[in-house]
């Protein structure tokens, strides 16, 4: 999911998966949702003050 968000939304190139750049940015959403239960697919359920946009890039 974190190189969908690099390479779909900000055209990025993917980072290498056993990379340290992405143990820290697998570590860093790990920490920041702690305690919440994610629902892919129906955030603005689960956090209504998140707005999903459509458009290229987007399901």
């Amino acid at each position: 999911m974190i190189n969908w968000c690099i390479q779909i939304p900000l055209e990025g190139k993917s980072l290498p998966e056993d990379s340290e750049e992405m143990k820290a940015l697998e570590t860093y959403s790990i920490y920041m949702y702690r305690g919440f239960k994610l629902k892919p697919g129906d955030n603005e359920k689960a956090y209504p003050s998140i707005k999903v946009e459509s458009g290229p890039g987007y399901p």
